[in-house]
């Protein structure tokens, strides 16, 4: 149809007294300067803003095209592994390793946060990508302790090394030595791994634990996530976002570790292979299979975690979420079976503790949360800034979940998923580590509904401040996420000259020795547990005051070692509350005393021997 036609149409109907669709069409297209738009917004202030989301566009179109992500990427990971490098374990005080962290390194991490989000824009179009950005995170992250200090991390990874080496010697295990030894099992499979390797003990598996289990916690966390909010860029972020803001650090080598990537992996076979909108096939009875096994296999590794995936289990059946409705019974048997018969060593002194704990909600929280508030101030403000990097993980969820419900968008089992770990602050206080291990297993989906939230956007403009919010929130968490994830390093490290002094404590004691050490310090349990004593003496020990020390030591039949280390001086400052510097007093009484000789210096670590003993090494 040609113009003059149109127009000629147009004229006929304006004639009769109304206007011609097409010509309303174009009038709203095209309204007159300052004119309210259909939105109620003046048309010049959309124009402003046209200009603002071309040039968003603009810049978000360069980087995200394959060359703009690779030199993004490619910048970032570079310097920041450059940067790690420069970085010394030496600097580091008592906010951490962040003091000891290149200031080119949270340049580098703003870098790779800005080119991860602007892959955000093609994810769908090069979904494996994230891949590779993840694993630049990990990295980056993750990697630091262990590339400025040399050594794995946290006092514990150590402990449960001695464990699994205790059994790999003995043969057996410990339940009335420790209770952990009541559930083996993770132990028992480290130790027999590292037998068919050719290893002496686990620490060579244990260097590389923490980012074998961070990859598969995010891969298990794809497969649900992916179900349950099937953008392929809301989770992607969403993975980000959980690496970010999990400060907990229960990536390290341990039996709760793995106990995550099993719950994670149940929680994937309810909601994906046992989807109640989909029927069952002979992969979903595998699956199930699975599942059956990689839980009897956590039931007898670790405490907590069984509770966890019974929780999870039990309200997705009873809610009628799943198709294995009751699979849960099932877990809650095995359970029994296992608690009843193989830690009756562990239960039949703890029973009425247990009991006493179950349902105490507020001594749980005020074990979690009140009595971890003590120290020295620096110390506080590293609390403070994990419960700020919680709560704002947890707002931006709560914000998430709200405009999924509003858009029709929720599916019911990611609330339902987030809140069934809650159940398990109903049973116990965990040792004060409960409520650390419920938000661990929260984190998931809450980081899910916070990236729903951050990608919401519909229209363009609103999708290009979403980007740009997205882009604050990540650069804004680097600083926040290195100060609560390795806010406490100073203590929870340990440095090669420890690890040195422990080799020679061990090769040195004999059966029925005690090692004294005034902090906890699990590198001295690495080896020979059931053979050597250990004992921490901080709760007998006072400033300027050997005698309570002296007196725990001589008490022992055996010969008595008293080891002393950097990250014991820090403990006893930023957690017990000894006044900084402590340790000068307590090495200068130990050098005039005539009870104790030192045996051993290595650095900042040394060993002494209670003088009463016969026959001292030399």
């Amino acid at each position: 149809m040609t113009a003059d036609v149109l127009q000629r149409e147009a004229d006929t109907k304006v004639h009769r007294g109304r206007r011609p669709r097409w010509t309303r069409i174009q009038r709203a297209r095209n309204p007159r300067p300052g004119a309210p738009d259909a939105a109620g917004g003046n048309v010049s202030d959309r124009t402003r803003l046209g200009w603002f989301s071309r040039l968003l566009a603009g810049v978000v179109s360069a980087a995200s095209s394959g060359v703009g992500l690779g030199v993004g990427f490619g910048a970032g990971l570079t310097l920041g592994l450059l940067s790690l490098r420069v970085s010394s374990a030496q600097d580091i005080g008592d906010y951490g390793l962040i003091q000891a962290l290149d200031a080119s390194y949270f340049i580098a991490l703003g870098v790779l946060s800005l080119s991860f989000v602007a892959y955000l824009t093609r994810a769908h179009a090069m979904p494996s990508l994230g891949v590779l950005y993840l694993g630049g995170l990990i990295v980056l992250v993750d990697a630091a302790p262990l590339l400025i200090e040399g050594q794995p991390r946290f006092q514990v990874t150590y402990l449960h090394a001695g464990f699994a080496e205790a059994i790999m010697r003995s043969g057996e295990t410990f339940p009335l030595l420790d209770a952990r030894f009541s559930w083996p099992g993770f132990f028992a499979l480290f130790g027999y791994l590292s037998e068919a390797a050719g290893l002496s003990d686990t620490m060579p598996l244990a260097v590389w634990f923490p980012f074998i289990v961070k990859a598969l916690w995010l891969a298990a966390m794809w497969v649900v996530l992916r179900r349950l909010f099937h953008d392929v860029a809301v989770c992607w972020l969403a993975l980000w976002i959980f690496q970010m803001v999990e400060w907990s650090g229960q990536s390290y080598y341990s039996p709760q570790a793995l106990g995550v990537f099993v719950y994670l992996v149940c929680v994937a076979v309810l909601v994906v292979a046992m989807d109640p909108r989909e029927r069952p096939g002979p992969s979903g009875r595998a699956a199930v299979a699975v599942a059956v096994v990689s839980y009897a296999a956590l039931v007898v590794s670790h405490q907590l975690t069984p509770f966890m995936v019974i929780s999870a289990a039990g309200l997705l059946g009873v809610l009628g979420l799943t198709r294995a409705r009751s699979l849960w019974v099932l877990f809650g048997v095995v359970f029994l079976v296992w608690f009843s018969f193989g830690t009756s060593d562990y239960w039949a002194g703890h029973i009425h503790g247990l009991l006493d704990d179950a349902g105490q909600v507020s001594s749980t929280v005020e074990d979690n949360v009140s009595e971890r508030l003590a120290g020295n101030a620096a110390h506080e403000r590293v609390i403070y800034s994990r419960m700020a990097i919680s709560a704002l993980a947890a707002g931006l969820a709560g914000l998430g979940f709200l405009l999924a419900w509003r858009r029709r968008r929720l599916d019911v089992r990611v609330v339902v998923l987030a809140g069934a770990p809650v159940g398990a602050l109903l049973l116990q206080s965990y040792g004060g580590e409960g409520l650390i291990r419920v938000f661990l297993f929260m984190l998931p989906l809450l980081a899910g509904a916070a990236a729903f939230l951050l990608l919401a956007g519909r229209r363009p403009v609103t999708r290009g401040l979403a980007m740009v919010a997205t882009a604050v929130v990540l650069v804004g968490l680097i600083p926040l996420s290195m100060l609560a994830k390795y806010g406490g390093e100073s203590y929870e490290s340990v440095s090669a000259s420890e690890r040195r002094a422990a080799a020679w404590v061990h090769a040195h004691a004999r059966p029925g020795d005690m090692v004294v050490s005034i902090a906890p310090a699990g590198y001295l349990r690495e080896r020979r547990i059931g053979e050597v004593d250990y004992a921490p003496a901080l709760d007998r020990f006072q400033t300027g005051n050997l005698m309570s020390v002296r007196l725990l030591m001589a008490e022992h039949e055996g010969r008595s070692f008293l080891v002393l280390s950097q990250s014991q001086y820090a403990y006893g400052n930023q957690i017990s509350g000894l006044p900084k510097g402590w340790e000068t007093e307590l090495l200068a009484d130990l050098e005039f005393s005539d009870d104790f000789r030192l045996v051993h210096r290595d650095g900042s670590s040394r060993v002494y021997l209670l003088e009463e003993a016969d026959d001292a090494p030399s």
